[in-house]
């Protein structure tokens, strides 16, 4: 028997990718069955029989180990797969000969696995063969090839016609169907075509297009030329027997969306026949054509019932006038301000049909499907016969609608339908800001609409209150109409004041109007658009009208969350409503102890406990630099509100005078008479210090948000603390629900991302909150229950307390 090859050739011309053909080398100190392994050459560091190995120990494939091709001995036949399935029994190529000690002695056929690795097929063309001798059969399959596919390329014919011989298929752009011209260069051993009049570099043609004709494994394919060596186009055949396009005996189909639609009259044939079957075709686009423009109007409008600016540019919204010649196989309308002048305008809006759609933009998209505005609705022969609903440009899936929009047949309908907003020469005196009022086409009549509406939240006691969260303070309350917005009445905040920090642009009125779609509440800067904070769900002729509920802006605008407390009232009742809201909002401030303690019923306290519960006393002032920014008002009958209710401070504990003298004492041991003043300089520094220190770590309770917070003072009106308890409770000493402690980051890593504020925190139900004389007299018998359980720890905290003083 001949000893082992060092080194062999896999040849391969048509059942296997190249990526296998070429020279494998013996792998040195590897062996299966007792015959060694070969690896393609090139391949470093390659680990041979990884994955076969892990599957027999039953662990998971490593992934980390490079592969490369590679053949062995499975015991039964030689095997060609992956290295890292080395081994094993998984490959692409199989040859059953046992007595071979190298796989170019294999004297039986290769086999290679279907599609479906559900079996071996027969590959006559592979073969394995010594280095030398591959490499000479691998030299002259080449050559054979090149000769063939150049014979191939020369017979092939020059021109083909790429035509649509009805206008069936008039939905698929007219730039496909034409001449395509031979290129110099094959694509997967087949003669390719380019379309006539591309330049050499598709960037180079005046539209960047250019349409191309190319083989595939499949069949024969048309598509742009970035395209052409892949399997994505807009027409394909699949016949993998045709040599050239016009020799296709298959089908033709077109692309959509989601499948293949067959097209029967689409054929591309030879030059000899091209010319009379192309005068044929062009007949007949010609016939379809005039039949599109035969009752299409001159000119069209295309006009908005609202604010302009809200889906494009209002440039857009203009007279377009036809087209002398029309754009795949129905009439094209150009803007009124192309036509005219010696010098082309580098800005000109034109409406074509292009894919089953009218498509609405700029000359050098004409044809296509690029644009600003789209309708699909493939029965309209003419842009004003669009019963669809139009779509602009944006959004997350490219287009968003746009039911306000329309094209119109002449002006005099534009004015009836869509007020002022039409204008036939915009362009010149400059469009209105925003639409008139029109009871015409659902347009509401201001003068029947509701004076005044009120934005309110409703408590959980029922009552609808203008009073909310921390959000949503500064947006609630009464709206007075004001001039009507995209054909709907529109209001403004009677207050005029905004939540403070929203207005940076200078705007001082918060608004809500009729976007085209539902009731928005936003800034007055962007009212009439789809910008804002609170919308409603659904469309209703007025804001009092909404049945769907509302949603806020959550985030930094990226979706809504609902408000099921939110309504928006007309009318007495509505009045009435505000009213009794107002008058239980003052009386709860009213009544509300000026001193509230906080309790814990536990007989052993924790750190956080310790020293966040006690008395804590009304605020009657903020320092400047924190009234500043927060929402910050005083009343002559309940003084100072945070958010619109009272805050409280913890009053810090005085250092005894004793301390201050032995903490001096420790700083000056060896003083004398003649260090008096430096001991007096001590204390006045100690003192300094301690006041200092009592400034810095003063506690706090308060309102933000739907929820109180005990905290920090420097966080006074904002949404954070140690303690907190989601209520809307007037004073603390009503809270009801539960109290909680503030989380660690392990406990709650992302807290935006919890579906309530305070999800995430630990429940402390042991914390209440108690006002006046009750909670004094509740706070003074916890403390003796506490020291009769422990004395020992109430009279080691004592002393822990003098010593933390002393250090500080």
């Amino acid at each position: 028997m001949p000893a082992a090859s060092p080194s062999v050739y896999l040849l391969s011309t048509e059942h296997l990718s190249a990526g296998w053909s070429g020279v494998y080398d013996k792998a040195a100190r590897t062996s299966f069955h007792g015959r060694g392994a070969y690896v393609k050459r090139g391949c470093v560091n390659a680990s041979l029989g990884v994955a076969a190995s892990a599957r027999t120990r039953g662990e998971a494939q490593e992934s980390s180990h490079p592969s490369c091709q590679a053949i062995w001995f499975t015991g039964q036949g030689w095997l060609a797969g992956r290295s890292t399935n080395a081994g094993g029994r998984t490959g692409v190529l199989s040859a059953r000969d046992k007595r071979a000690n190298s796989p170019d002695q294999v004297k039986v056929p290769w086999h290679t696995a279907s599609v479906n690795r559900s079996r071996w097929v027969l590959a006559p063309s592979v073969r394995c063969l010594p280095e030398a001798e591959g490499q000479a059969a691998a030299a002259a399959a080449a050559a054979a090839q090149h000769a063939a596919v150049m014979n191939a390329i020369g017979a092939a014919p020059r021109v083909v016609y790429l035509l649509a011989l009805s206008a069936e298929h008039a939905h698929v752009n007219r730039r496909w169907f034409g001449a395509y011209n031979r290129t110099s260069y094959p694509i997967n051993n087949r003669p390719s075509y380019s379309r006539n009049g591309c330049a050499h570099d598709e960037a180079a043609t005046p539209d960047g297009w250019c349409g191309m004709m190319w083989f595939s494994d499949a069949g024969w394919l048309a598509g742009r030329r970035a395209q052409a060596g892949g399997t994505l186009a807009v027409l394909s055949a699949m016949d993998r027997e045709a040599a050239t396009p016009d020799a296709v005996r298959a089908a033709w189909h077109v692309a959509t969306e989601d499948a293949w639609v067959a097209a029967p009259t689409i054929r591309c044939v030879s030059e000899a026949d091209g010319e009379a079957a192309a005068a044929a075709a062009v007949s007949a686009e010609a016939a379809a054509l005039n039949a599109a423009i035969a009752g299409a109007p001159q000119t069209v409008h295309l006009v908005s019932r609202i604010n302009a600016t809200v889906h494009l540019s209002s440039r857009w919204y203009s007279r377009y006038s036809r087209t002398p010649h029309g754009v795949n196989g129905r009439v094209a309308y150009s803007h009124h301000s192309c036509t005219g002048g010696a010098e082309p305008r580098d800005w000109c809006g034109m409406i074509w049909f292009a894919e089953q759609a009218w498509m609405v933009g700029e000359r050098h998209d004409v044809g296509s499907s690029s644009g600003v505005l789209t309708a699909n609705d493939a029965d309209a022969q003419s842009p004003d016969r669009v019963r669809a609903v139009w779509h602009a440009a944006g959004g997350a899936d490219g287009w968003v609608p746009a039911p306000a929009v329309r094209c119109i047949a002449d002006a005099s309908a534009g004015d009836a339908s869509f007020g002022t907003n039409f204008a036939p020469d915009a362009r010149a005196r400059g469009p209105p800001r925003f639409a008139t009022s029109s009871a015409a086409d659902g347009d509401v009549d201001s003068a029947t609409s509701p004076r005044t509406v009120y934005l309110l939240n409703a408590t959980a006691t029922g009552l609808l209150s203008p009073v909310g969260t921390g959000a949503l303070r500064g947006w609630l309350g009464a709206y007075s109409q004001t001039q009507p917005l995209n054909g709907r009445p529109a209001y403004a905040r009677r207050a005029c004041a905004g939540p403070r920090g929203v207005h940076a642009n200078g705007a001082k009125c918060a608004m809500m109007w009729y976007n085209g779609v539902g009731w928005m509440v936003g800034r007055e800067v962007d009212a009439g658009s789809r910008s804002g904070f609170i919308v409603s769900s659904g469309d209703a002729l007025t804001p009092d009208g909404v049945s769907g509920g509302w949603s806020m802006a959550v985030g930094n605008g990226s979706g809504w969350a609902p408000l099921p407390s939110l309504r928006c009232v007309a009318g007495k009742a509505a009045e009435a409503a505000v009213a009794a809201a107002a008058a239980a909002h003052d009386k709860d401030l009213r009544v509300g102890a000026h001193t509230v303690y906080l309790i814990s019923s536990k007989t052993r306290l924790d750190a956080l406990r310790s020293q966040w519960l006690g008395a804590y006393h009304r605020l009657k002032s903020l320092p400047p630099s924190l009234a500043a920014d927060r929402d910050v008002a005083n009343s002559s009958v309940h003084g100072l509100l945070v958010n619109g209710r009272s805050a409280y401070a913890k009053r810090s504990p005085t250092p005894h005078k004793s301390t201050g003298r032995r903490l001096a004492d420790k700083l000056a041991p060896s003083r004398t008479r003649s260090s008096s003043s430096k001991s007096s300089s001590s204390k006045s520094s100690w003192k300094k210090a301690a006041s200092k220190r009592a400034r810095r770590t003063r506690r706090a309770l308060w309102w933000a948000q739907g929820s109180w917070f005990v905290g920090m003072l420097e966080d006074v009106g904002l949404s954070r603390g140690v303690l907190a308890v989601a209520d809307e409770s007037a004073v603390p000493e009503r809270v009801h629900s539960q109290w909680r402690a503030a989380p660690s980051r392990k406990e709650c890593a992302h807290p935006e991302t919890q579906a309530e504020p305070l999800s995430c925190w630990r429940l402390a139900p042991d914390v209440r909150c108690i006002g006046g004389a009750d909670g004094k007299a509740e706070a003074e018998r916890v403390a003796q229950a506490r020291a009769l359980a422990h004395p020992s720890t109430t009279s080691k905290s004592r002393r822990t307390d003098r010593k933390h003083l002393m250090k500080g």
